[in-house]
């Protein structure tokens, strides 16, 4: 659409600005790896014999286009037999045409002209009339067309914006979704993880109560090993208190028979 804005714009001699939506260099992944002139701040440096051998090159090649300008025959029968173009009449538009008007019809006054003299400058004169209604009509037309072309364009730009915001909108759902797994996935992985930790905690809470309950069976076995012995001790003592107890009653008994007697 923009190459067909282009040619009626050339068609109506119009200089217009075809509104073109841009292109982003992101679009185009191999772009990082092109570097344009205008990102090049730095001055390019050129050899003063790097210098005369360029100036040299443009010289030679602008003397050759002269001459072939000069020696182009091609061209110059085109503009002179087809007005530089290679369209028939049957291919030009009403724009493109262009009535010739003979010198003489200026140049003789019309009170002085003959009757095919006069015929001639009627008849120039109508199809000059009827050129430019159709011209008029056919510029009418590109206008139209012109118009309807530039609403096209915008309304592709403005679907097109459209199309690429819901996308967008997509992505971003998407993107959610997948962010939302992932995060699952680390919740599982997490949990995965703390429960190798838990598993490895009560194998070593076991293994430590295992030995403690050994432990605490050995504590056990030596507290009744030392209340055994504590009786024992116990009964010796008791043992040994009566037979105090004996003793000093039989004293007593001895002395009170002894102070008697």
């Amino acid at each position: 659409r923009n190459k067909k804005l282009r040619s009626i714009l050339g068609e109506l001699k119009m200089t217009e600005a075809v509104v073109s939506p841009p292109k982003y260099e992101l679009e185009n992944p191999k772009s990082v790896l092109t570097v344009r002139d205008d990102e090049i701040k730095a001055e390019k440096w050129i050899s003063p014999e790097e210098k005369e051998r360029l100036d040299a090159l443009k010289a030679a090649e602008d003397e050759r286009m002269r001459k072939l300008r000069e020696n182009d025959s091609g061209a110059r029968a085109l503009m002179q037999m087809m007005g530089g173009t290679l369209k028939t009449k049957k291919d030009l538009s009403p724009l493109e045409i262009i009535l010739e008007r003979e010198e003489w019809m200026d140049m003789i006054p019309l009170d002085e002209m003959t009757e095919e003299q006069r015929a001639a400058v009627a008849e120039f004169e109508r199809k000059e009339k009827e050129l430019q209604e159709a011209q008029d009509k056919y510029r009418k037309t590109l206008h139209t067309e012109l118009a309807k072309l530039k609403q096209e364009v915008i309304d592709n730009m403005s679907s097109f914006d459209d199309d690429l915001r819901s996308l967008h909108h997509k992505r971003f759902q998407y993107d959610t979704q997948v962010y939302c797994q992932e995060l699952y996935c680390v919740r599982l992985q997490l949990a995965l993880v703390q429960n190798q930790e838990d598993s490895s905690i009560k194998e070593r809470l076991t293994q430590q109560q295992l030995e403690k309950e050994r432990e605490l069976d050995a504590k056990e076995h030596q507290l009744q090993e030392f209340k055994s012995k504590c009786r024992r001790h116990q009964e010796s003592h008791n043992a040994k208190k009566e037979a105090e107890h004996q003793l000093i009653t039989s004293f007593r008994q001895q002395r009170e028979f002894s102070n008697v007697s």
